[in-house]
């Protein structure tokens, strides 16, 4: 397998296409395939390939073992990275109302 090649990105894969997915030791379709996963298998995947043929996913099987998944066979869920914190702030002196809800009645 090619070591570090391709875009770090983090997420999941569902494997969506119904004949299930070749994973492959290379993000290659001419590579050797060394597994293949069912339809609805979750996998968890840290780098990005693109290729002219559509992006590959290095992905993490369960047993540990590393491969690449061809994008088109699943649905991609990639994990945003680049979430900016929430500034702090200083709430003395703010008046904060509680809303107990709308509408609705008890009838006893």
């Amino acid at each position: 397998m090619k070591p570090n090649i391709g875009q770090a990105a983090s997420g999941i894969a569902t494997v969506t296409n119904p004949n299930g997915a070749n994973i492959y030791n290379n993000p290659n379709e001419q590579a050797n395939i060394f597994e293949t996963v069912s339809t609805g298998i979750y996998l968890p995947f840290l780098r990005r390939y693109p290729d002219a043929n559509g992006d590959w996913y290095e992905i993490t099987l369960l047993d540990g073992n590393k491969g690449w998944l061809l994008g088109s066979d699943a649905n991609i869920q990639v994990t945003p990275t680049n979430i900016a914190p929430l500034p702090l702030s200083n709430l003395s002196g703010a008046i904060i109302t509680i809303d107990p809800g709308h509408g609705g009645s008890m009838v006893i």
